[in-house]
């Protein structure tokens, strides 16, 4: 580590949080959560979606009435990838955690469990045991268990959620909930919500799973959308309302696991992307639930994870530090900016909100923007052990260019290196470009 980045570490744990009152906020956390009633509600407008922005998915919808719209070149590729996994739904592809080679800790093949990422055998003990990190460097054996196919069908679920809502192709609703019957609802190949995320990230000969685990379910929240988008549409029967009140079954149980278990009172006090991610999950479930005190909590609390991980110069240390640097300074950002987009939801301005010290999301993005671009000079000047795709930061500027309402965003975005189709991308109907072909619908 360079002694100036030490320097910035040792700033940020100056003005970070006693442990001791961290883990007095996270009681404060869960003993919020348990009082609450089951029946609140945040939702208000159609579709209410969480993760995605409900109003723009509408003007996009609007927009690609016309055959000459510039969105058309997106949903042809938004519909490639949903013929895709309709033809692996008709043949009979599973995402299950019955697929795994063996049950974890608990024996129960329904249990979610997962290896930890960076962790490798000893090559110094006959049996392999303990595990060893290698940070930076992903096991392959990994992807023999639950979050490679839960993170697939999330993806594949999302896909043919938005495919149905923007085509009302019934074929894509029907595979959509054959993935989230699958996964969620059928008794012979569901993952069992009450145990949560127990044994995820388990580090062989160490323990029996962490609470950093628990960012394997980080995008479990597009779940409860696609569902709301398959809704929003007409014409899918697959789709009865009583799959509906079981999915909400499923996870409200989750939830409840979420919020009593010594592995989310683990994540929570992370001051890495590792709370961040949590935030998001427990955030967006508990709208989607209708836990009103929660959310209000954590969208609150939110700022407090600004403070936390940002330096005024818009520097992420705990990031930097790591031997992929650029990947978790990105990843970092992508956490923060969907935490931003959930905390809007229960009034919230996480895109706006600047600490005590000037630390904000914008000084973040600001900071990190020109080490993206190809038309800059400045190389990266911390650790990144693998290559890193520098398109994945379409979004961020997509994003912020809406959300900071300041078309310089938009304007980086052709100058991420790397051959990357924007126009016809996802990206582009879930969170268009202000074009001028349609008046745009009042909220």
């Amino acid at each position: 580590m360079s002694i100036e980045l030490h320097d910035r570490l040792a700033t940020v744990l100056n003005h970070s949080l006693s442990l001791e009152m961290r883990n007095t906020q996270s009681k404060m956390l869960l003993l919020a959560f348990l009082a609450l009633p089951a029946s609140a509600t945040l939702i208000g407008t159609s579709p209410s979606t969480v993760m995605w922005d409900g109003t723009l998915l509408a003007e996009s919808k609007d927009r690609l009435s016309s055959p000459s719209s510039v969105l058309q070149p997106a949903l042809a590729h938004l519909v490639r990838w949903a013929d895709h996994w309709r033809n692996e739904s008709d043949h009979n592809q599973t995402f299950s955690v019955m697929s795994k080679p063996h049950a974890g800790p608990s024996g129960d093949f329904h249990d979610f469990y997962s290896l930890g990422t960076y962790w490798w055998p000893d090559p110094h003990t006959k049996s392999g045991l303990p595990y060893i990190d290698r940070d930076g460097l992903v096991n392959p054996e990994t992807f023999n268990y639950d979050s490679v196919p839960f993170s697939q069908m999330i993806f594949a679920v999302s896909n043919l959620s938005l495919a149905f809502y923007f085509t009302e192709e019934p074929a894509y609703c029907e595979a959509a909930v054959h993935f989230i019957h699958t996964w969620f609802l059928n008794l012979h190949t569901k993952m069992n919500a009450k145990s949560g995320l127990q044994y995820a990230q388990l580090i062989r000969g160490l323990d029996e799973g962490r609470g950093i685990g628990i960012i394997d379910a980080k995008d479990l929240a597009f779940v409860p959308d696609s569902a709301l988008l398959l809704e929003a549409g007409a014409g899918c029967a697959a789709w009865t309302p009583s799959k509906q009140a079981a999915l909400k079954t499923w996870l409200h149980d989750y939830v409840g696991w979420l919020s009593s278990s010594s592995h989310a009172r683990d994540e929570f006090s992370q001051l890495n992307n590792h709370g961040t991610w949590f935030d998001i999950q427990a955030l967006s479930l508990s709208i989607h639930v209708g836990n009103t005190t929660w959310a209000e909590y954590l969208a609150k609390d939110s700022q407090r994870r600004v403070v936390e991980q940002i330096l005024p110069n818009g520097t992420m240390p705990r990031e930097l530090a790591r031997t992929r640097s650029m990947h978790y300074t990105w990843w970092n950002m992508m956490a923060f900016f969907e935490l931003a987009q959930a905390a809007g939801h229960v009034g919230v301005d996480l895109f706006g909100f600047t600490g005590p010290q000037g630390q904000s999301l914008r000084g973040a993005l600001d900071w990190v923007a020109p080490y993206t671009l190809n038309n800059t000079a400045l190389q990266w000047p911390y650790a990144e052990l693998s290559p890193f795709d520098h398109g994945k930061f379409f979004q961020i500027f997509r994003v912020a260019s809406l959300k900071f309402k300041n078309s310089s965003y938009e304007s980086m975005i052709p100058y991420l290196p790397g051959d990357v189709d924007y126009p016809a991308n996802t990206i582009d109907l879930v969170w268009p470009k202000m074009h001028h072909e349609h008046t745009l619908r009042s909220v």
